[in-house]
């Protein structure tokens, strides 16, 4: 089972990294949830647990859903104790320096990311997911259906009108085909269906059509 170091772990004086928490994929503790955030990710909900100590002593991860579950045990040994889970990440929440969970440097950072400094704290940010992907909560998600990125940017894009996607994790969006068209301010439609067929007396053999700049027969 591989064991990951947060990129908050600290380096004593040129010795190797220390690690204050380490997540372990693919296990769960059970039965000792109090409360579940939604909508989080991984290290923010690791900071969570942080603010509710004692009462929070590890975190339930799940990555499918992005759910934070709040545990009011930890375990010795997640392997024996815990429950199999390919979608859960287990975390020790140990006391570690409040400080050090605001801060980073750029040798901390995992791949992908960068350090970025704010006014009073500095924090990893993903900088560089591959085209089809963008970046949230120090992890590469594919885009949604609708959407799509070139790579050009970290942020995924609505398709515009006249084109669609039905697929995730998209490098482009699909175009209406010849003979159909897609009505104006359609954006980010995720079906072939939003391309309608010509009306009676009317053809268009271009691709990617959009509005009502049809060809009369």
């Amino acid at each position: 089972m591989r064991n990951i170091c947060l990129w908050f772990c600290f380096f004593a004086s040129s010795v190797a990294a220390d690690c204050s928490e380490k997540l372990t994929n693919g296990y769960r503790l059970d039965n000792f949830n109090t409360e579940t955030i939604f909508d989080i990710g991984v290290y923010s909900c690791i900071k969570e647990c942080l603010l509710r100590k004692p009462h929070c002593q590890s975190i339930n991860y799940n990555t499918q859903h992005f759910q934070c579950g709040i545990n009011s045990i930890g375990a010795d040994d997640i392997e024996s104790e815990g429950v199999l889970d390919s979608n859960s990440i287990f975390v020790n929440v140990l006391n570690s320096s409040r400080e050090n969970l605001g801060t980073c440097k750029a040798a901390l950072c995992p791949n992908l990311h960068k350090c970025v400094a704010a006014e009073k704290t500095s924090f990893c940010i993903s900088t560089a997911c591959k085209a089809g992907t963008y970046g949230k909560e120090d992890q590469c998600l594919p885009c949604p259906a609708g959407q799509y990125n070139d790579g050009s940017k970290q942020l995924c894009s609505y398709c515009f009108p006249g084109s669609y996607n039905d697929e995730t994790g998209s490098r482009s969006c699909k175009l209406c085909s010849p003979g159909t068209y897609m009505n104006y301010f359609l954006y980010g439609e995720n079906s072939s269906a939003s391309c309608k067929p010509c009306p009676a007396g009317h053809y268009q053999s271009a691709s990617g059509t959009f509005g009502m700049n049809l060809n009369a027969i």
